[in-house]
Parts: structure tokens; C-alpha cells; sequence
């Protein structure tokens, strides 16, 4: 491991359904329900995201009622009939959608060539001479040298074919990166990389500001703390400095650096620290501890590196905030937080220490709470055997209702109470069990490298 991950300073299965299930369980199933749709939220500023929007919040997909026969059949001669004219306007819609992902799994270069034969880089030219952070002041220009060596884009492509058995391959998600070490480890959000991890024939790839471009494995991940690391196969790559979070102010000048939009690629922009220790959930991590910005950043700023005034990075971009008449509300992630689970992500794979229930949950809606007569809370499914959760006596069909000083109203509110403990740590569990509310302490496991969530 580099000396770049050294110097970073720290602060700091299969689930099995447990025996004793008691004679009243009977699962629940969610009754009938509209949803509300989100009009402004905090999202995380990635690109195309097949979870997110590009304006944030949460799509919700209602059911359309059943067309007639009749509109089936005429739709299907309607198809057909324009197939054959529309074969040229079809074939030039898709190279013009598929040009981006040029560099993706059918195409991926680690040489010179991908810059002589086009790149999605602004510019195919050579680097000015290599820039290093010196601890004085830098001008903007000379920040900007240092961030091309330093941050990537990140593009993740998924393979499938169309109707007409046509392979076919697409970009739903582009975001940014930096790199922490000279072999090739880059620092990302999980959520850049989270449509990797959700379906096969989908690939991760790096690009760097020459134009070269790499194929990525991911190393590991924390989805609470919304970090992931990749690794390309690379040497002599020119690794971040690493700035600290006690040496700033409200007021100080910073510099974001990354890939808006997913087409507009090594745009800086600055700003100031705008507020320090602001505490936001997005819709992928909870209770994350950032610092608030009004540098321009946007969908594909996602992971890209926060510098400070000296070319150190200082932040990883996490969050904007997305409503009508809102302006200038960014928010990223210290790297003094991150830095031990960067560490870990590199040297294990996954985050240690983290605080684990071996417990299987899901939400109580208040829906659901009117319909059955039960209270607000977690719903226990499962229940690991040997668990901390199995030894204070948690059994299948028990409602968590509060953990500490943590109300629990479902399982997104487990995810927030268990990440304010680690393993090791006591805390009262309350929960109800056929009409009455016990509560027993439980000490928690440590989370394994492929845990239940929460």
C-alpha cells in the first residue's frame, strides 16, 4: 500500500431462521397502498442512475390499466410495418447513444491508443510537467494541473440485447473518482458503483484525463458511509495529497473537480466551505457527516475529490441538495472521516468493527400497523443462529420498536441506530411480542464481510 493510504490519519451468508418461533407468527403481507410522489430532496448528484432521477427524489412507478386486445394488435402491425423504414434512423440512434460507451468491456484499451483514436477526455494531449503539492498556496491553474493527474471518470456499462436480439450496450451510471495510490487503488461513492452490484453483464470503467481507459474491479464497499474503492491495473499513477479537515474554516476557498452530466469531463469549479459537520441521509446511506459547499456540482460529480487551496483533497463530493429555487448546496464527505474505511475497504475488502445484529427486518408501515392491529417498527423475519440477537432473545415475529435512545419505525431507522455503535458495544433492545413490550441488552458481533442487513 502506498505511502499516499499510509498517511491518511485515522480518527477513530444466507441468513438462517432461528428455532422458537413463537405460535402467533404468521406472516404479514403489505395491504393496498398509494404512494406521494417527492417533490425536492437530497439526492446524490451521479448521472442516468437507474435509481435516481437527474432532478433527485425517488420515481415511482404506478400500474397502467390493460389495453384492449385490439390496441396489442394494432401496436404489434405498427412495429412491424416500421421496421423495415426506420432500420437506418434505428442504427444511427443507437451508435449515437452507444458512442459514449466506446471505451466500455468491448472496447477497453490500457494503452496510448485510446487517446490517438478518441477518448471521452476534453482534451487527447500530453500532461504539463508533473505538479505536486508543495504545502504553500497554489494558484487555480496549477490546482487544475494537479487534479488531472489525480481524479478519473467512472462509467459503469451494462451488457444485454434489444428486442430484435441485438447486442446491445448502455451507460446508465457515470460518476468520478480520485486516486489514492500509485498501483491503481481510485476512491468512488458506493452509489457510482452501486448498479455494478445489482445485475450480471455490468462493468466498471476508469478513465484518466489522457484518455486511456481501464477496466476496474471493486475492491470494497461501506454503503453507510457511501464509500467504495476500485482497483485498475496500472503503476506510476499520480496519487492525491491528503489534506485535513482541522485547518479549515467557514469561508475558505475549495475547488471540486470531476465529470457533470457524464459528458462534460475535468470540469472545476469553486466556491467556499459554506457550514462544517452537517449531518444528511441520502437514498443510499444514513447520518453521514459532511461539509457544505457552494462549488457547482451536479449529476457526475458523484466521488470526485474536494480540493483546498493548497492541491490537497480535503473532501469526496456526496450529495446536492435538488428542489425548486435551491442553488449552491453541495455536500461532501471529509477524508479525514473516511480514511479508516478507505484503509480497510483496501487492505480487507470490507469496513471493520462496524456493529452487526445478524437480524433479518422489514417495516411496519403505518399501513400495515392499522391493518393487523400491531405497533410501528421492525418486523424481525429472520434471525441468524448464534447471533448477538438470537443470545438476548430476539425470536422471528418480534417488532423492534427502539434500540438505545433510537426510535425504530422500520428498517431504515434500524440501518441509522446501528450505525451509531460499533461491535462490542451494549445497548437496551425494546420490542413487542404478542401484545406485550419487553426489553433485554444486547452486545453486539461485528459485521462480516457479507452480512444481513441492518
Amino acid at each position: 500500500m502506498s505511502e499516499v493510504l499510509r498517511s491518511v490519519s485515522e480518527k477513530d451468508g444466507t441468513p438462517a431462521a432461528s428455532g422458537g418461533r413463537p405460535d402467533y407468527y404468521e406472516a404479514w403481507h403489505e395491504p393496498a397502498k398509494t404512494y406521494d410522489e417527492l417533490e425536492g430532496s437530497l439526492h446524490s448528484p451521479n448521472y442516468h442512475s437507474a435509481v435516481r432521477g437527474m432532478g433527485g427524489g425517488t420515481a415511482v412507478q404506478r400500474k397502467k390499466k390493460k389495453s384492449g386486445g385490439g390496441k396489442v394488435l394494432k401496436t404489434v402491425l405498427l412495429v412491424l410495418l416500421c421496421c423495415a423504414a426506420g432500420a437506418f434512423c434505428g442504427t444511427t440512434a443507437a451508435k449515437m447513444t452507444l458512442d459514449r460507451a466506446a471505451n466500455s468491456a468491448e472496447t477497453v484499451r490500457t494503452d496510448s491508443k485510446a487517446a490517438d483514436e478518441g477518448s471521452r477526455s476534453p482534451a487527447n494531449t500530453v500532461l504539463p510537467a508533473e505538479p505536486a503539492s508543495s504545502g504553500e498556496e497554489l494558484t487555480p491553474d496549477e490546482i487544475y494541473d494537479i487534479a488531472c493527474r489525480q481524479s478519473v471518470g467512472i462509467q459503469v456499462t451494462a451488457s444485454g440485447y434489444n428486442i430484435f436480439g441485438q447486442p446491445v450496450t448502455t451507460s446508465p451510471v457515470s460518476g468520478s473518482g480520485f486516486i489514492v495510490s500509485e498501483d491503481g487503488y481510485i476512491v468512488t461513492n458506493y452509489h457510482v458503483i452501486e448498479y455494478a452490484l445489482s445485475g450480471r453483464n455490468r462493468e466498471v470503467t476508469v478513465f484518466t484525463y489522457d484518455g486511456t481507459s481501464y477496466q476496474a474491479a471493486v475492491t470494497g464497499y461501506d454503503q453507510d458511509g457511501d464509500i467504495a474503492v476500485l482497483k485498475i491495473d496500472a503503476e506510476g499513477l499520480s496519487a492525491v495529497t491528503v489534506g485535513s479537515m482541522d485547518d479549515c474554516r467557514v469561508g475558505n476557498t475549495v475547488y471540486a473537480v470531476g465529470n457533470p452530466l457524464g459528458e462534460l469531463t475535468y470540469t472545476m469549479t469553486d466556491g467556499i466551505i459554506c457550514a462544517l459537520d452537517r449531518v444528511i441521509t441520502t437514498d443510499t446511506a444514513f447520518s453521514i457527516n459532511v461539509f457544505q459547499i457552494n462549488a457547482a456540482v451536479n449529476s457526475g460529480n458523484s466521488g470526485g475529490p474536494v480540493y483546498n487551496t493548497r492541491g490537497e483533497v480535503i473532501g469526496i463530493v456526496d450529495a446536492k441538495y435538488s428542489a425548486t429555487g435551491v442553488e449552491g448546496i453541495g455536500f461532501a464527505i471529509p477524508l479525514d472521516d473516511a480514511s479508516r474505511v478507505i484503509r480497510d475497504l483496501v487492505e480487507r475488502g470490507y469496513v471493520t468493527g462496524k456493529a452487526y445484529m445478524g437480524i433479518q427486518v422489514r417495516t411496519v408501515t403505518e399501513t400495515v400497523a392499522a391493518y393487523y392491529g400491531l405497533p410501528r417498527g421492525a418486523y424481525v423475519d429472520y434471525v441468524e443462529e448464534g447471533s448477538c440477537s438470537q443470545r438476548a432473545g430476539i425470536l422471528p415475529g418480534d417488532i423492534i420498536t427502539q434500540i438505545g435512545s433510537y426510535e425504530i419505525q422500520g428498517r431504515d431507522d434500524m440501518r441509522r441506530a446501528r450505525a451509531g455503535y460499533g461491535a462490542g458495544d451494549s445497548v437496551e433492545v425494546r420490542f413487542w411480542r404478542d401484545g406485550a413490550t419487553m426489553t433485554v441488552t444486547l452486545t453486539f458481533d461485528e459485521e462480516p464481510p457479507a452480512g444481513i442487513e441492518p
